[in-house]
């Protein structure tokens, strides 16, 4: 599917490089910004706080994030280039946003491959840790043997008086 896509979007890439203007004002540059803007405050404060509250969903806030940080660097460097703002942009890109966005990425490689590592020392795993290119994401690449001959334990109660029992 993804195949399938990529290939749609080089044809998409073509007709839109033959036949778009090279200027074009916008009546919603304004909102648009405003609205990329702000969706990457809400990346940055979603990602600081499952960081703070070290949740796994920080891992997905911190591509999201990574990529939005990416877009916008791309983003204002093209769109001022030949302006005076281009020097503006490339310094934020250089400085600030290609790195956090850098930083976030391989923050989320990390904290994949700890719960990876994890998940694999508690299924038995005592080998060397693979390359994450090398793990499937269903089976652990047959490191692990499945669990349907071993008998299913029930999930242990977590919280506030989760020791006392009946």
């Amino acid at each position: 599917m993804m195949l399938i896509g990529a290939i749609s979007l080089l044809a998409w890439i073509g007709i839109l490089a033959a036949t778009l203007p090279d200027q074009h004002s916008d009546k919603q540059w304004k909102a648009a910004w405003v609205g990329f803007d702000s969706a990457l405050v809400i990346g940055m404060i979603v990602t600081a706080v499952g960081a703070w509250q070290r949740r796994q969903f920080v891992t997905i806030s911190c591509l999201i994030t990574s990529t939005l940080l990416f877009c916008d660097a791309w983003f204002d460097v093209i769109l001022s280039w030949g302006t005076g703002d281009l020097l503006v942009a490339v310094l934020f890109a250089v400085v600030g946003e290609i790195p956090f966005g850098a930083f976030l990425f391989f923050w989320a490689t990390r904290i994949v491959r700890r719960s990876a590592t994890a998940a694999l020392r508690s299924a038995g795993y005592e080998g060397p840790m693979p390359s994450l290119w090398k793990l499937s994401a269903a089976h652990f690449g047959g490191l692990v043997p499945p669990k349907s001959d071993r008998p299913l334990e029930p999930a242990k109660p977590r919280g506030p008086g989760a020791d006392s029992g009946p």
